[in-house]
């Protein structure tokens, strides 16, 4: 049987947050390349990753992971 606390947690929903509020929950938007950089990761981790500086199509500003192992994007390619 569920306690009284458990049975008063079903009650309240929990929302779940927007994780990549820029994106709005679109995987994939349209933007201008800002800049190119190569980011490296925190402590335990170490490897050159390639990141892109984006201004996206609702006039915001993000930073954006290129995947894979080469790319061809210059500044203020769309």
């Amino acid at each position: 049987m569920a306690t009284f606390n458990q049975r008063i947690l079903s009650f309240y929903k929990k929302t779940k947050k927007n994780k990549k509020p820029k994106l709005n929950k679109a995987p994939q938007k349209k933007g201008v390349v800002l800049g190119l950089r190569i980011c490296t990761p925190r402590k335990p981790n170490s490897a050159r990753r390639p990141a892109v500086k984006l201004k996206l199509t609702t006039k915001k500003k993000a930073l954006a992971h290129i995947p894979g192992s080469g790319h061809n994007l210059r500044k203020f390619s769309k």
